[in-house]
């Protein structure tokens, strides 16, 4: 069927199409007005972002400059020892700038010279977190455990920063003062200490070293020969014996302390005994400055603060029975550094060993219950005679590299 349409229909329909096209053109021009804005707002938008981060950075920059700059102050108040402006000045740095472990560890250096040893310990461990591989923070560590006289902890942070840093000689020597102190500590002198521990460069080589030269018991079968001398001399042992005992007893056994020690040694101390019993025992006869209790040694350092207090513990603990034995008390043999030193039976004199000894053998008394110290390292000097059991095959059993063969 054919449709006829007549003029006026026809421009009827094409001004339909006409405003159509028109609105459509309308709404892409709107919709390309509108892309054009938000093209030029995310312009805007990042010039301003990059204009705010240049004014980060520069002020990110002043700050850094700021606190270099208290710091650079805070090092130069602390070279002229003024330590309490350093501190003052390395404290507003850190304010600044809160993760330099520079700052923690120059402040904890200031606190140390100036006693603060706690906060300068806190200040220390801030450096190690914020650089734990850097050693400068464990040395400060070191400083500070050092004078909190934790030297034992100390000893370790020493050990680290050797561990990361094998060159720094004052690491090494901060190291061996820590080993020193653990000593002095036990009631060994110094001077005895520091030369074992040159020599032996471990702790605990350096206590074997120094006990090794620590009489046991003055009885006559405790008494031991050098190992020079063992050949033939039990014979004239009595009189040696009787010489040592009436030389020691006078002063060295003698409650009314004459050359003023405020340190006993204390033999006979079986593995059954514990430092919280002899602390008990001994500390109602003043104030106890510490307790040294070797169990492996059979002995015990008892250190008072008072030269009254030794006495009167020796006057009334001399031959106490405790753990399954009588307490032997004696004053150390050096009069001036509480020092303990081994006597050595030669022939008809007695005489101290030398302070540091690798040769000597160790003086201690029974192992495993009732078996021979000596039969089980060097060799014992009263053979069928020893009042302690030989087992066969255990002779020589703990020898160690230091000790003479018999």
């Amino acid at each position: 069927m054919c449709v006829l349409l007549n003029e006026t229909t026809v421009h009827v329909l094409h001004s339909d199409v006409v405003e159509k096209n028109a609105k459509e053109l309308v709404a892409e021009e709107e919709r390309e007005k509108r892309k054009a804005k938000k093209r030029k707002e995310k312009k805007k938008r990042r010039r301003e972002k990059k204009k705010g981060k240049e004014n980060e950075n520069d002020n990110e920059d002043v700050i850094v400059a700021e606190s270099e700059r208290l710091a650079m102050a805070g090092y130069n108040m602390a070279s002229r020892e003024q330590y309490e402006q350093a501190v003052d000045y390395f404290t507003r740095a850190i304010r600044l700038i809160h993760n330099d472990h520079r700052f923690f560890g120059n402040r904890s250096f200031c606190y140390c010279q100036l006693g603060h040893f706690s906060k300068a310990l806190k200040d220390a461990d801030k450096a190690i977190g914020i650089a734990p591989q850097n050693p400068k923070g464990y040395y400060r560590r070191g400083e500070a455990l050092h004078g909190l006289k934790q030297y034992k902890e100390a000893e370790q942070a020493f050990e680290k920063v050797l561990q990361l840093d094998n060159e720094c000689d004052d690491a090494q020597q901060e190291l061996e003062n820590c080993r020193v102190f653990q000593l002095v500590e036990m009631g060994f002198p110094e001077k005895q200490c520091r030369a074992s521990i040159k020599q032996f460069h471990t702790l605990q080589a350096a206590i074997d070293g120094l006990t090794s030269n620590c009489p046991l018991s003055m009885n006559k079968s405790d008494i031991f020969y050098s190992d020079e001398e063992l050949d033939n001399s039990y014979p004239e042992f009595e009189s040696a014996t009787q010489h040592a005992s009436s030389v020691l007893k006078d002063i060295k056994m003698d409650p009314s302390n004459p050359e003023g020690h405020t340190s006993l040694w204390v033999g006979n101390v079986t593995q059954k005994v514990t430092e919280k019993q002899l602390t008990a025992l001994f500390n109602k006869y003043g104030p106890l400055l510490n307790i040294r209790l070797l169990s492996e040694k059979f002995c015990a350092f008892v250190n008072y603060r008072t030269k009254t207090a030794p006495g009167l513990a020796m006057k009334h603990l001399q031959g106490k029975e405790i753990g399954g034995d009588h307490l032997l008390i004696r004053f150390p043999n050096n009069p001036v550094a509480e020092g303990y030193q081994q006597i050595l039976v030669k022939k008809k004199e007695i005489k101290p060993a030398p302070v540091v000894s690798t040769s000597c053998s160790k003086l201690s008394g029974p192992v495993n219950g009732n078996e021979c110290h000596f039969w089980r390292t060097t060799g014992c000097a009263f053979s069928d005679k020893c009042r302690y059991k030989h087992v066969k095959e255990n002779k020589g059993i703990d020898k160690k590299p230091w000790h003479k063969s018999s």
